[in-house]
């Protein structure tokens, strides 16, 4: 609990990497943009002046930070953890604010407040430029598997061919297929509530493995790769699986990244 409760008060976190995960944050971008680094410092050492002749209420905002990352701390993945302690944004707004507040109190002359006003709207537009770049442009392309990119199209295309065949097979690779299959194919709710499901236990979750002719297997597992499961069952089999796992004479569609990567290969071929 210790060490994923400091975790989250890492300046590399904070101001320069993000958390690890790379729904929660950009690459290459902390939390907090890193030009505010000296504010949220000095706006802590103020605050911390101001806790002395002041306890109440100054005391909220360090309580504010302090208490945020507690829930995450008790958990054993995506340590820091962006989205558990995105409670405590406001808090480290204020310290900024008045880091800022007091580098212009500081400053007496026109001139200089001029050039600290320059100075500080050149490093956002550097700083929010580069951000905004990779938040638009680069995260879009090199992060799209993160987001489940390549679902759609994938469900689209089973949706549009599941009456030509008896099964169809899709690899559970990225997360729960069985949720974004619902979704984007727009399966009958009540349907699915009242037909037979296979549900598994699984990773201290319960996972849909199968529902009416639609099975969700890992490919990599033992006894599940796409030929082992042509040799289990007859009729028209359809897959959807990573590049690795469909051989190259059953292909038929080929669903790719924005960055060009493949997110999946489908393919067909009859059962045994």
């Amino acid at each position: 609990f210790g060490q994923n409760y400091l975790a989250h008060f890492s300046p590399r976190y904070l101001f320069l990497t993000g958390a690890g995960h790379s729904q929660h944050s950009i690459p290459g971008f902390g939390q907090i943009l890193v030009m505010w680094f000296p504010f949220s410092v000095l706006g802590i050492g103020v605050l911390l002046k101001k806790i002395i002749k002041k306890p109440w209420p100054m005391g909220l905002i360090f309580a504010q930070i302090l208490i945020s990352p507690v829930a995450a701390s008790t958990t054993n993945n995506a340590i820091p953890h962006a989205l558990r302690t995105f409670c405590s944004l406001p808090a480290w707004q204020i310290l900024i604010a008045l880091g800022l507040w007091q580098s212009w109190s500081w400053l007496k002359s026109k001139k200089a407040r001029h050039v600290f006003l320059l100075g500080l709207f050149v490093l956002f537009f550097i700083n929010f430029g580069f951000y905004f770049y990779n938040y638009h442009w680069f995260y879009p392309q090199e992060c799209a598997s993160d987001w489940q990119y390549g679902y759609k199209q994938a469900v689209d295309y089973v949706w549009e061919n599941k009456d030509t065949y008896d099964k169809v097979f899709f690899s559970r690779d990225y997360g729960e297929p069985y949720i974004f299959f619902l979704f984007h194919s727009q399966y009958d709710p009540f349907r699915y509530q009242n037909i037979d499901k296979k549900r598994v236990h699984r990773y201290n979750w319960v996972w849909v493995d199968q529902f009416d002719k639609f099975y969700f297997p890992d490919f990599s597992d033992k006894g599940s790769s796409v030929q082992e499961i042509q040799q289990q069952y007859q009729g028209k089999l359809l897959f959807v699986g990573l590049d690795e796992d469909i051989p190259n004479e059953w292909r038929l569609e080929t669903v790719r990244f924005p960055n060009g990567r493949i997110a999946y290969e489908i393919g067909a071929v009859e059962g045994k």
